[in-house]
């Protein structure tokens, strides 16, 4: 269902090769980002670590909000 709206919108599926994160360097490099901020906001105030998941979700929603070099006027939420 969801692979015949992708082929009517015109996408193609590439599947990447099994065990391969290191071939996805961008998606690599911004998994790596918001795991560094998940990781520092709770430590930087002095909380415990049982707080991980909510920093991550932070970490996700404060790099969502500035505008992107693709996006300049606007956040991605805002597309």
């Amino acid at each position: 269902m969801f692979l015949d709206y992708l082929a009517q919108e015109g996408f193609r599926r590439k599947l990447p090769a099994p065990y391969s994160q290191q071939r996805s360097g961008v998606s690599e490099r911004c998994n790596r980002t918001l795991l560094y901020l998940a990781q520092s906001m709770p430590k930087h105030a002095g909380m415990p670590k049982k707080h991980w998941a909510e920093a991550a979700v932070t970490a996700v929603y404060v790099k969502n909000r500035p505008p992107s070099r693709d996006l300049p006027n606007m956040s991605i939420v805002e597309r």
